[in-house]
Order: C-alpha cells, then structure tokens, then sequence
C-alpha cells in the first residue's frame, strides 16, 4: 500500500490526468463544430453526433477513473475534467473558432464578389 505522500501523489496525478482529459475532450468537440461550420449538416445528424459525443465522454471519463483510482469516484476528478474543458474553451477554443470563422467570412465574401463579377460580365 502507498504511503501517505504516495496516495497524494497518485490523487494529485488522477487530478493532472483528469485536468488533460478535458483539454483532450474540448479539443474533439472543437473537430465537430469546425465540420459543422464547414460542412453544414442537417439537425438529426448534429444530434447524433452529440449522443456518440457524449458517449465518448462518460467512457473516457470511466475509464480513466477505473485505470487511476480503481473506479473510485470523486468529486474533485470530474471537477477536474470540467476544469480542463472550461481553460480549453476560453483560452484555446474560442480564439481558434474566432480565426476561423473569419476565414470562412472572407472566402464567402470573396467567393460573393466574383460570382457577381461574372455575372456582370456574362450580361454585358
């Protein structure tokens, strides 16, 4: 059996572990709402993706509970993967979705342009 310092320093991985987990989380869930700005898909399949999402979730999570803590649950641990999500998205995430939809404005608005260019010049 591990000695105290020994169980803070396994808690204080699981804490680390959970804290990545998240970041990893929100970064698949980032895959998703950049596909979805790319490609847009209808309402049922977006649904869809958010029920395998999330299954995805509640398995990573279990598993990294079971393989760290033997399956012991603890508050700070989901806390943890919260966290982790939450530093993802407001540092990371919100920024990357900024830029990108800014390129996409862009090209569109270009795209725009020359579509009427053509246009003008197909009537004259």
């Amino acid at each position: 059996m591990l000695g105290v310092s020994g169980e803070i320093y396994a808690q204080a991985v699981l804490l680390a572990s959970c804290l990545g987990l998240g970041g990893w989380l929100m970064f698949c869930y980032d895959l998703l709402r950049i596909r979805r700005l790319l490609i847009p898909a209808k309402s049922w399949l977006i649904s869809l993706e958010d029920f395998l999402y999330w299954i995805y979730v509640s398995l990573s999570v279990f598993s990294l509970l079971y393989r760290q803590n033997d399956g012991i649950l603890r508050s700070y641990a989901i806390l943890g993967v919260f966290l982790g999500m939450a530093v993802y998205d407001r540092i990371v995430s919100r920024n990357i979705l900024k830029v990108l939809k800014k390129v996409l404005e862009r090209i569109k608005i270009s795209y725009q342009k020359r579509k009427g260019f053509r246009k003008k010049l197909s009537e004259k």
